[in-house]
């Protein structure tokens, strides 16, 4: 019996599948590289204001000694665990290493949570972006650049957990001996595996999520408690780290502020407690993706016989159009769209608009880039793929598209947005 629980880990974690091999380190580069930690993509003065959680969560230290908890789980699996063919310096101090090597979170979305009815708990969600960038001190330029998501599912029994509260939960997620499996520092150590180390310029093609479109409809989010400029970025991430995990691709880190060329790297000093921060330049992008959101709508409906739930669908599209700018041609250009059917509680209190459209428009772009990659599922995603499953009450259910008329023509884009994939 599927629950309505994993029904929904079903539905996003079965986007993430990639059939494209795992990319092998470049020997261009046989000298030391230092380990700095983890570190955040932003200036020291911002990072309580888009990190809260994280931030906390980041600065608890180990029990027994003056190390970072995070950091010190990212160093031990690394020692246990360690790179094929990297020099990898764990102490972070070698003299003559020319390039250096950090986690950098980009972007924390809390939103919120969510009553369970089959367990009786609260659940807390929590999406975490972050990237391993490789980076040349000297010249503070970032060489190459992986993408590492998580998404943090909590469940507890408090009702309204403060930031506190929550960065304790994160934490659980950064790693737990339960889960060894299951967490960010595991997460992290996956993917490099598909990282290029080079030591003197990015390698190959310099992929890069340009331009964000949300609609400008005020009466859209009248129901979010996410800001539009918030629901903008968390769209810019998500598109990086489809575009970056399921195409097993490096890709520029996703940076707000259009046409910046500047990210800053904040490191946390465990020992003085202060952040140490480094300008970094980003490479120039040769391959310019940008993605439309066109909007949503929720659609609700009584249930005959129980007063209290609803039935609720919710729609929505998007538009990817990706650019080579080199040859200055349009290399592809579709359109998407997803359903979902669900049921809430009609009082509403315990609804959460905000998760179920980042959760869709999520599970839709993980399909986007799937299909590129994947011959058979753009076959079953131009004819449309539905997953469903039968409640007591009614159908769960979740509906992917992709919207064209001409299957040849997709492949055809497709087959380009391939070969255009850094080598």
């Amino acid at each position: 019996m599927i629950t309505r629980r994993d029904f929904s880990k079903i539905v996003l974690y079965s986007a993430g599948l990639s059939v494209l091999p795992k990319q092998l380190l470049s020997q261009n580069y046989k000298g030391p590289i230092n380990w700095v930690g983890s570190s955040f993509l932003t200036g020291s003065g911002n990072i309580n204001n888009f990190f809260p959680i994280s931030k906390k969560a980041f600065e608890i230290l180990m029990s027994d000694s003056n190390a970072s908890f995070f950091n010190y789980q990212l160093t031990k699996i690394l020692r246990d665990k360690p790179l094929n063919n990297v020099n990898l310096s764990l102490q972070g101090f070698e003299k003559n290493a020319k390039l250096a090597l950090t986690l950098g979170f980009g972007g924390e979305f809390d939103y919120g949570y969510t009553y369970d009815d089959e367990i009786k708990e609260y659940q807390y969600l929590l999406r975490i972006y972050s990237y391993s960038i490789l980076y040349d001190p000297n010249s503070r330029t970032i060489i190459s650049s992986y993408p590492v998501r998580y998404f943090a599912i909590t469940y507890s029994k408090i009702s309204s957990a403060n930031v506190n509260q929550k960065s304790e939960m994160l934490k659980y997620h950064m790693y737990n001996e339960n889960t060894p499996n299951k967490n960010i520092v595991y997460a992290f150590r996956k993917e490099i595996e598909n990282q290029s180390f080079v030591s003197k310029k990015w390698q190959g093609r310099r992929p890069k999520v340009t331009e964000v479109s949300i609609p400008t409809d005020p009466n859209l989010y009248k129901t979010l408690k996410i800001p539009p400029r918030r629901f903008k970025e968390f769209i810019g991430q998500e598109t990086t780290f489809a575009y970056g995990s399921i195409l097993k691709s490096p890709i520029i880190p996703y940076i707000k502020t259009k046409g910046l060329g500047v990210t800053t790297i904040s490191r946390f000093d465990a020992a003085t407690k202060l952040y140490q921060k480094v300008a970094a330049k980003l490479p120039n992008p040769d391959v310019e993706i940008k993605v439309i959101h066109q909007g949503w709508e929720f659609y609700e409906e009584k249930i005959k016989n129980l007063s209290d739930l609803l039935s609720v669908e919710l729609g929505m599209g998007i538009q990817i159009i990706i650019y080579d700018t080199f040859e200055e041609v349009e290399i592809y250009n579709q359109f998407f769209v997803a359903a979902h059917n669900y049921f809430e509680k009609k009082n509403n209190e315990l609804r959460s608009d905000d998760a179920t459209l980042s959760y869709l428009t999520a599970a839709l772009l993980d399909r986007v880039f799937r299909s590129i990659i994947d011959q058979n599922f753009r076959k079953t995603l131009f004819d449309g793929e539905e997953i469903s499953t039968s409640l007591s009450y009614g159908q769960l259910s979740y509906y992917f598209k992709l919207d064209s008329e001409d299957f040849n023509n997709v492949s055809s884009q497709s087959n380009a947005v391939l070969k255009n994939l850094p080598i």
